[in-house]
């Protein structure tokens, strides 16, 4: 009995779902009016077009009516990352932060992602200074953007990164490109505070780029 409710408690979210679309889609662009769509909408909407220009009207009506969620930014912006529009998903972004939203992880890897590809360094700073709690991967795509200088310090008070040996060895890479031996004392400082043990790749790479710029 709980699995056929639970079974028809999905169908008429569906359905109703399905006659939120329907009453957008069948209206003239003049007489949309009362336009709630709920973020299942969007992502029904979204899988049954795969239309991201329509999906996108139908945000943008939403938001003449209602103020969005988070949730809702998260499908529209997941929709526009797979259409390959990395500007358009970093104007959502900005309209987050504009709107004082509190992004998750997935919506600021996201936007991250977009700003690799765009090189936005304003946006990839927002992020780097965010309260969202960052990995390794979203740390090495900040490093696409920005200066090893500014990610370091990121990374050493950032309480919940552990750095992987991905992330390592791109840093390493990136302070031997800077040559500066002050970056090496703090990604050791990094490693020696968070109690990060290296492999014996890490380790050789680690000597040398000590040996390098000591010798200069």
């Amino acid at each position: 009995w709980m699995l056929c409710q639970t079974v028809f408690g999905l169908y008429k979210l569906q359905r109703d779902s399905y006659r939120r679309i329907r009453s957008f889609t069948t209206k003239s662009n003049e007489n949309i009016t009362n336009v709630h769509l709920k973020p299942i909408d969007l992502q029904i909407a979204w899988r049954k077009d795969r239309n991201v220009d329509l999906l996108m009207k139908m945000f943008e009506e939403h938001r003449k009516q209602a103020t969005p969620t988070v949730d809702h930014f998260a499908i529209v912006m997941k929709a526009l990352s797979d259409s390959k529009r990395p500007d358009m998903t970093l104007s959502l972004w900005k309209d987050i932060q504009q709107l004082g939203l509190r992004p998750n992880f997935s919506v600021t890897m996201m936007a991250l992602n977009a700003a690799a590809a765009t090189q936005d360094i304003s946006v990839a700073r927002s992020i780097a200074n965010s309260r969202v709690r960052l990995d390794s991967i979203a740390y090495t795509q900040l490093n696409k953007v920005l200066p090893i200088a500014e990610i370091l310090p990121c990374i050493q008070n950032d309480n919940a990164i552990v750095p992987d040996e991905t992330l390592i060895q791109l840093l390493i890479r990136k302070i031997a490109s800077s040559k500066e031996l002050s970056l090496a004392n703090t990604l050791e400082n990094i490693l020696t505070s968070k109690k990060i043990s290296v492999n014996m790749e890490i380790a050789t790479s680690l000597l040398k780029l000590y040996t390098n710029l000591k010798n200069r």
